[in-house]
This record gives structure tokens, sequence and C-alpha cells, in this order.
């Protein structure tokens, strides 16, 4: 209650300090000293002084996440228990090289507890945003800011230099694979490598940009082996090389001649020289023959014949001349492992010898008065082995 003095017009103040958030009504009453009185009207304030409570709901991303996605989904809850949420503001900004856009700004008045807004088609790169909730006494209250990596652009990834070839057979018992990666946010290699009846090994390598990396499997018994590689980014996506296949096949075959072969430095009337061999070896290639001929010294390959079916094992060479003949043949497997028999020599003659009586030997017929016979021949022949004299009398 105040009490004025002075003229007929008056202003009086009055401050009530110290209220809590809420609304209140007010009214004026007058009276004067002849005890007549009026007041004023009814009159309603609202005192807010506490901003907006909002806070991210639902499918919105958390901070820092990377998608392979083109939109962004911003879900919130938004409250004011004293007078309401007047109005949300929705901020989208993006970085790229350093330098920060802003994309997107959309204002939603007289929102419902929860309001959502989506920003789509958007291009690969990093995104931020945040919501700012307004009541409408002009108080406000922010979001976190929140970062987000769009990219829904696939890897890419290709085997390079020095990785086996696929169908590749070798006789080392490592597989090398190189491969180069292309991704603005890789993440990781996953390097695989199974045989035929179980994973071998699994890999993973952290990478943290676009670059050449290997990798090298060693001690590796004899198998077939299969393996790619996976490179994914820190969105998920994926990408995959082609999967090739390695023979690997350390162990050397086994060959051993056969009949028909002759003994080595067999001496024969004929005029061929016929080579069968058998072989121990699960990955077959080829067979190579080769036939030699040495003539005063001379030594001439006559013949180098390869054999691709693993049932030829016998060649004949034939229409030989009479001579001094060398053969040997070689083995290989598809990893190029080999090996070869012992060399064997032959001597082929289908030449008769020449033979004929010498002086002193008597001439045919002859009457003699003596008791000795004396023979004496000459003969040609290359590869003399002997002579043979025989004496028979009238009776035996």
């Amino acid at each position: 209650t105040q009490t004025p003095t002075g003229s007929t017009n008056v202003t009086c103040n009055y401050t009530q300090s110290g209220l809590a958030d809420g609304r209140y009504i007010y009214k004026v009453i007058v009276n004067d000293t002849l005890s007549a009185g009026n007041q004023s009207n009814v009159q309603q304030v609202t005192v807010d002084t506490i901003a907006p409570f909002i806070d991210y709901i639902g499918l919105t991303q958390a901070n820092g996440t990377n998608v392979s996605v083109n939109y962004i989904y911003v879900n919130v809850t938004s409250s004011d228990a004293t007078i309401g949420v007047a109005n949300l503001t929705f901020i989208l900004v993006n970085i790229t090289s350093g330098l920060m856009t802003e994309l997107n700004r959309t204002f939603v008045t007289n929102p419902l507890p929860n309001a959502t807004i989506n920003f789509t088609s958007l291009a690969d790169g990093t995104y931020m945003y945040n919501v700012t909730a307004s009541d409408y006494l002009g108080n406000k209250n922010t979001t976190s800011r929140r970062t987000i990596i769009l990219d829904a652009t696939a890897p890419v990834i290709f085997f390079t230099t020095n990785t086996e070839n696929n169908a590749t057979n070798k006789s080392t018992n490592s597989i090398l694979i190189n491969v180069t990666a292309f991704d603005a946010n890789p993440a990781n290699l996953t390097f695989i490598l199974v045989n035929a009846t179980a994973e071998v090994n699994r890999t993973f390598l952290t990478i943290t940009s676009s670059g050449n990396y290997s990798f090298n499997y060693t001690s590796l018994t004899d198998s077939t082996y299969f393996f790619n590689v996976t490179l994914t980014d820190i969105s998920g996506n994926k990408a995959f090389t082609e999967t090739r296949t390695v023979l690997i096949d350390t162990i050397f075959p086994l060959i051993n001649y056969t009949h028909p072969t002759q003994a080595n430095g067999t001496n024969l009337s004929v005029s061929y020289v016929a080579v069968n061999i058998s072989y121990t070896e699960i990955n077959f290639a080829n067979l190579t023959f080769i036939l030699v001929n040495i003539t005063s010294g001379f030594t001439t390959e006559l013949n180098r014949t390869f054999i691709s079916s693993p049932i030829g094992t016998l060649l004949n060479f034939t229409g030989l001349s009479d001579g001094t003949y060398l053969y040997n043949v070689t083995i290989s497997d598809s990893s190029g492992n080999r090996n070869t028999t012992e060399r064997r020599t032959i001597i082929l003659d289908t030449t008769a010898p020449t033979i004929d009586y010498e002086v002193p030997t008597w001439g045919n017929n002859t009457n003699l008065s003596m008791t000795s016979i004396i023979i004496n021949v000459t003969f040609t022949e290359v590869n003399f082995a002997n002579l043979t004299f025989i004496l028979v009398n009238s009776t035996a």
C-alpha cells in the first residue's frame, strides 16, 4: 500500500523481486480521502528466466559418425515449462579444405515436443550441425555441435606388380600380395588366404591413406591356394580384388627308365633307339627326350622332343645310322620343378664285319707234308669284339 501526496496526478512505482518463474496476475486499487475508490483491470505477466530444454533423440547419428549415405537425419526433443518453445533453428555446415560453409538454416515454428529434419542429396564430405530452441521471451538453448562424415563412394583396390598371377604354379613356399588402395577415408585392408579345405590366414591391416600395401605369406605347405583382399573405408563401404589361385609344389618329380630302354653302354645291330620311362608327379607338365650323336669326337644334338601328354612315356628314335648315341629324358611339373634321368650311351652297328685269309694261310684244298696249319686273317670292323678260329677233321 502506498499513500501518495501532492497533486492530483500521481505516479506510483512498485517492484516485487525474487519471483520464481511462472505466470502472475495483478491489479491496482485506488482510494481517495473521502473513501471513494476504483481499481485497474487485471493484468497478467509471465516470468521466465530459464532457457528451453533441447536434446538429440531417435535416429540422429552420434558425433563423429561415418556413414555411407547422402543425407543427414536430425531429430530433437524440446520443451519450455513456463512459456513454451517458440521455434527451432536447424543449421547445417559443410567443411571442405578447412573452410566452413553454411548450407542450410531451417526455422520450425510452434514445434511439437519432437521435431525432425532430413538434409538430403548431400555430396560426400564432412558436415556439422546443431539445433537451437528459442522460447517466446527470447531465451535460447543450443544442442552440442555434431560432426558427421558422409561417404557413399565405394573404394577402389587392385593387385599390382609382383603379386602372383592367377593360376600360377610355383616351386617356392611363399605367396606375395601387393595392392593399390584408393579411398578418401580408408579404414583397413583384409588379406585372406585359403586352401582347398580351410581358411589358412586372415590378416587385418589398419590404414589411414591411399597407397600401395603388401603382405607375404611364407612357410606354406604344398597345396592349391586362393587369395583376395578387401578394402573397407570408415563408412563401411567395401571393395574387393578378384580371387586368384596359386599352386605351390616344391617336390621334384621322380623319373626312371623302364623296358624296353637299353642298359647303358649297349651295342645293338638295329637302326633305332627306344626310350621308355616311368615317373611320379601329380602336377605333370611335360617330358623332354634328347638324342645326341657322337662322331669323331664331335657331339651333335639330333633330336629334342617335347611330350605334354602324361601317357606319352615311350619314344622311338628311328632311321638312325650306325654310330654312338647319348640320350636322356627330363620331366617338368607345372611349378617348374625338374628331374632328369642319367645319360645313357648306345652303339648302333648294323654293318657286318669283313674278313679274309692272308699269307701265310694255305690255299683251299692244299696237301701238306707237315703236322701244323697256319691261319692268318685280316678284317674290317669299327666295333671289334672277337675272332673265333674253328678246326675240324673229316670225321668230327
